[in-house]
């Protein structure tokens, strides 16, 4: 734990500590998905790729069947390269199989995998981004924009790229068989499955079949297509009725509850003036009504009318106070009513068409930029493989004797400097402003409008300066 200093003396890392342990630890994750510790692979677990070819009894040897096939640690070749993997009926514990390094399939492997993580990991999020958009609306009560804004969205990502996350986890849990010869149903293609569901909903070819039961995908997938489409004009057309309707109301309440206030005002001032104007002439005559009492009557009619002057300079005082707190509130509002970006019908449809183009293409704009995490993957773990072959890789190669304890003496540390240089450093560094716009445009579009209370970010130096207080 990181010992407590005075608040004046902390830097900017400490300050992004929780930010720096979550990247880390999430890093450590993926690398363990991956199987991939400094280019190398962790054999924790017994590999479930045989090493040897079926011999038709149940069991594997290790010869060679055939006229120019190869059977290699499980991955059959023949002259045109790989033909199948052959595997165990079970599956490895955790993370990727060992074998797949170094193997024929290692980059195209490696390549489909981390793609297909890089889809589930964005759309994951954006999803999470409507949740939180939803307890905006349940905080605020906005029960228009959870039935006519969250409700539709959450259908339409949920019916077109959820599917296609569903089609990638459905494909890694079916063991297809890669087994020659053999006719059991074929891993499909995720692209033709997502081809033949927008332009072709009522057919599905042999290479898009997923389901063992082709009428089941094609029923399935037109409900979710229509979902999906009926889903635009649901997040189109009924909010802005409703929002011009909601506003039309409000500004009507608004004026009556003015009008109100302006006509009890008028009342309250004619009140007071028919008041004051019975009150005089008894004040007057109230001092003369004995020659005794000629010099109290007019004493006290000069009290009254000193008492009566300076509370009529008070109430006149009172008044300018109210009238100009009433001015200051109904400037207030009409200021805020120019603030909003208007309650015409017109303008609040032109706004919602704009938020739905931004929405719809978005999500496909959006899922593609989460294929950056695909792409920074791969890099490291080709830059990693690069500066382990080049450097500590060709040391061990050496024959042993003294030059070769030399090497490996100068090289260890050379691979350990420029990995930490180049790969903890550098590329650690770009992967964090990788992760920062994602995080900014990708998933905060989905809930985040900058148009609400503004943003007061936690501070423990926040807290104990108000407790001080």
């Amino acid at each position: 734990p990181i010992p407590c200093v005075p608040w004046q003396s902390q830097t900017s890392g400490q300050y992004q500590r929780r930010v720096h342990g979550l990247m880390g630890i999430f890093a450590v994750y993926c690398g363990a998905i991956c199987n991939d510790m400094m280019s190398l692979p962790l054999h924790l677990f017994k590999s479930v790729v045989f090493d040897g070819i079926p011999d038709g009894k149940g069991g594997f040897s290790d010869i060679q069947a055939g006229t120019g096939v190869t059977y290699d640690k499980g991955f059959v070749t023949d002259e045109s390269g790989l033909i199948g993997v052959e595997q165990a009926p079970h599956v490895y514990p955790f993370g990727l199989d060992f074998a797949w390094k170094g193997s024929p399939l290692e980059l195209a492997f490696f390549n489909g995998f981390k793609m297909k993580a890089a889809v589930i990991f964005g759309v994951s999020q954006m999803i999470f981004g409507l949740f939180l958009a939803l307890a905006n609306h349940i905080h605020f009560k906005d029960q228009i924009s959870i039935w006519f804004e969250f409700v539709p969205q959450f259908i339409f990502i949920m019916c077109t790229f959820g599917y296609m996350c569903f089609l990638i986890l459905y494909k890694w849990w079916v063991n297809w068989g890669c087994r020659l010869n053999s006719n059991d149903l074929e891993a499909p293609n995720i692209i033709g499955v997502m081809i033949d569901y927008v332009l072709s909903p009522q057919t599905v070819h042999d290479i898009a079949q997923i389901f063992p039961d082709k009428q089941t995908q094609i029923d399935l997938q037109l409900f979710m297509l229509i979902a999906a489409v009926i889903s635009i004009p649901w997040m189109l057309i009924p909010k802005p009725i409703l929002l011009a309707r909601k506003y039309s109301n409000q500004e009507k309440s608004k004026r009556d509850k003015k009008m109100s206030k302006t006509g009890g005002t008028q009342m309250v001032n004619i009140a007071a003036g028919g008041a004051e104007s019975v009150n005089k002439p008894s004040d007057v005559g109230g001092g003369t009504s004995s020659e005794n009492g000629t010099e109290y009557g007019a004493e006290n009619f000069q009290k009254k009318h000193l008492y009566s002057a300076s509370s009529s300079e008070d109430d006149d005082k009172e008044d300018d106070e109210g009238l100009a707190k009433q001015l200051r509130e109904d400037a207030h509002d009409d200021s805020h009513d120019d603030d909003e970006e208007g309650h015409s019908l017109s303008e609040l449809m032109i706004h919602q068409i704009i938020h739905t183009i931004e929405y719809v293409l978005g999500t496909i704009s959006n899922t593609a930029s989460y294929l950056r995490l695909w792409a920074l993957s791969l890099a490291h773990a080709e830059l990693s493989d690069v500066i382990f072959d080049q450097i500590l890789n060709t040391v061990l190669k050496f024959s042993p004797g003294f030059l070769h304890v030399i090497l490996i003496w100068a090289g260890a540390p050379a691979f350990f400097f420029v990995t930490f240089g180049v790969l903890l450093t550098m590329d650690v560094l770009e992967c964090f402003l990788h992760a920062l716009r994602l995080h900014w445009v990708e998933w905060q579009n989905k809930f985040f409008f900058a148009d609400g209370i503004p943003f007061t970010p936690f501070s423990y130096k926040a807290v104990l300066a108000e407790e001080q207080s």
